[in-house]
């Protein structure tokens, strides 16, 4: 009920008390009269039409209270009790709304499924003009209604009513919320046989292979970084102590590095955390194949590989293609070149025949040469041959030329000359596509250069006593260019620093007790080197500092060490050895050098170059000159 409503029926009540108190007055204003005029007057007859003064009072006082109260017609009332006014039904659209004493909700809950509820379009009921009026009256009345109604539940409210109005409202809100609320899903349960159905699928173990890598990958990023440790405090303990390498993990596969021997570790050029090393075959005579190249990531210390490549002959040297971050190519024991991709299997996409047209001796060393848009792949052989190949088509070499030793004296050899060249290491200068060195069985080192289908040796570099095993160039980028220098190592327990324009060595290393297997250049250190020997020792050498013993030298395993390979960053140290396993080292203590490291460099080679040019049995110039009178 609204005010005006209850208002209006405060006022009739009042009305009708006044209309009672009247009526009483006037029959007793009336009886008065009557007696009054009985005792007074006894001739007056009872015909008298003139109404007393009384009457005329009620009359003005009832007209003035319908003006101020408009009212209906007058009914007949009966006097002990009020007689409510007349209703006449009316057929409209108000009457045809449902009122209802349910309190609107103030907060409007929504739902998934409110919100996101498609329209169907096939139960869409045409408007009409009668239709769209009424709706608008309807909607009009609603409106005031809910008003209304809001008003009402305010009032409530602030006079505290009942208790039980709140607790009904209450359980109302809790009903329509409950309504509202959007169903649980329940996701039905997989017996035994469904999910162990989903557990041998290839797209579930191929999903599993990759995301395993990301998440170790992601798990392992943080070993290294010490989250407790305070940067305002100055480190005492260390002050003073010698730098050295750290390890920082072992990698290797119970399967496919297990009695297999590491001959050779290359990093990428375009993901540093990446690095490839290829194995010879099983010693144990195991079933799979034996070539196998495996692509390691820094980044996982779970000893499982990225990649597993694999071919049917031993793998000698591996590497990934400058210009090709997918493709890795492999020099086989039998002679084979192959490749691989990341994309495919893995098996080789491509390799060479198996004929004359190519190697048909083990090929421990490769190279490409050129630019992203025209380079070629050139690998050379105990055979005696250099091959160029594209790496788009390995059916036969571009280009084949025969590497024969000097019988008469001359520089130029062809392929008419006398004896051949059994090489066992090739590299080019950085941006070199003619020149390069090799070094071979003999223990001699040259520099040659490739002219048409000829090769012309141009320096002959003489002072191993046995098959070179490594020829690495000085490649560290700085003040001072120091390109000219190179190391080779063999297997007469030595490591030998050269000049370019010196064909005897400047300095001899000689602090080993075994074959020497692999000696490399700091990629970003003027002044030190890192090799591996068949004791199983790595050492690091830095010649600033002594020229007589290495500054460290850990030892990896009682196998030995065959390969030895620098990150491009000069951070990582990878160490491979004969038993398979390949040891990751720390080395950013070195990373990092001074200018002042380059001009003490420059120093200490100056006195190698002055004390070369004595007669040094150390240095092998009495052998040279011995060999030149002879």
């Amino acid at each position: 009920m609204s005010e005006r409503d209850q208002r209006k029926k405060e006022l009739e009540q009042t009305k009708n008390e006044m209309r009672k108190k009247l009526e009483e007055y006037k029959r007793k204003n009336e009886a008065r009269n009557v007696s009054s005029f009985s005792t007074t007057s006894p001739t007056t007859t009872a015909t008298t039409t003139a109404p007393p003064t009384p009457a005329e009072d009620f009359n003005s006082i009832m007209s003035s209270i319908d003006q101020m109260v408009p009212t209906p017609a007058p009914v007949a009332q009966q006097p002990t009790e009020p007689v409510k006014p007349a209703y006449k039904p009316k057929l409209s659209i108000q009457s045809l709304v449902i009122e209802h004493d349910i309190p609107p909700k103030e907060i409007t809950l929504y739902s998934k499924g409110t919100q996101t509820a498609d329209l169907d379009v096939n139960n869409i009921i045409p408007t009409t003009p009668e239709l769209e009026t009424a709706n608008k009256s309807k909607s009009k009345y609603q409106l005031l209604q809910q008003q209304q109604e809001q008003q009402l539940n305010k009032d409530l409210q602030n006079l505290s009513i009942s208790k039980g109005s709140d607790s009904a409202d209450a359980s109302s809100s809790a009903e329509v919320a409950e309504e509202t609320k959007e169903p649980e899903i329940t996701i039905p349960e997989l017996d035994e046989s469904e999910k162990q159905k989903i557990l041998d699928s290839e797209s579930f173990k191929s999903f599993f292979d990759k995301s395993s890598r990301v998440i170790e990958r992601a798990l392992c990023l943080d070993e290294s970084i010490d989250i407790l440790v305070d940067y305002t405090v100055a480190d005492q303990n260390n002050k003073g102590l010698s730098k050295e390498l750290k390890l920082l993990a072992t990698l290797q596969d119970e399967r496919w590095t297990k009695h297999r021997s590491v001959t050779d570790i290359n990093w990428s050029t375009k993901h540093p955390e990446l690095a490839v090393t290829s194995y010879s075959a099983n010693e144990a005579g195991s079933h799979d194949p034996d070539g196998v190249v495996l692509v390691w990531s820094i980044n996982n210390y779970f000893q499982k590989p990225e990649y597993v490549f694999n071919c049917q002959s031993p793998v000698m040297t591996t590497f990934f293609s400058k210009y090709h971050s997918t493709l890795i190519v492999g020099g086989t024991y039998s002679g084979q070149i192959v490749i691989w991709d990341t994309r495919a299997k893995s098996t080789p996409v491509q390799k060479t025949p198996l004929s004359s047209v190519g190697h048909t001796h083990p090929v421990y060393s490769m190279a490409v040469v050129g630019s992203a848009n025209a380079n070629s792949l050139v690998s050379i052989s105990t055979d005696a041959k250099i091959c160029s190949w594209s790496l788009e088509n390995l059916s036969a070499p571009t280009e084949t030329i025969e590497l024969n030793a000097q019988a008469s004296g001359s520089k130029t050899v062809s392929s008419s000359g006398s004896s051949s060249i059994a090489v066992t290491s090739l590299v080019f200068p950085e941006n070199e596509m003619s020149q390069f060195y090799i070094g071979t069985e003999e223990g001699v080192l040259c520099q040659a250069s490739r002219h048409g289908n000829k090769i012309v040796m141009n320096e002959r570099y003489k002072g191993h006593f046995g098959p070179i095993t490594s020829v690495d160039l000085h490649s560290a980028k700085g003040s001072i260019d120091f390109s000219q220098y190179f190391l080779s190592s063999s297997t007469d327990w030595t490591v030998k620093l050269w000049s370019s324009k010196k064909e005897t060595p400047l300095y001899s290393f000689e602090d080993y007790v075994d074959y020497v297997y692999d000696a490399r250049w700091s990629p970003v250190h003027p002044s030190i080197f890192s090799t591996g020997d068949g004791s199983g020792m790595l050492s690091l050498w830095d010649l600033n500092q002594d020229l007589e013993a290495p500054i460290f030298r850990h030892k990896i395993s009682n196998r030995s060490v065959n390969r030895v390979c620098w990150s491009n960053d000069g951070k990582r140290i990878l160490v491979g050895d004969s038993g398979g396993s390949l040891s990751l080292f720390d080395s950013s203590e070195f990373s990092s050098p001074s200018s002042d490291e380059y001009n003490q460099f420059e120093d200490v080679i100056n006195k190698m170059v002055s004390k070369s040019s004595s007669d040094s049995p150390l240095l092998g110039s009495n052998h040279d000159n011995n060999e030149s009178q002879e």
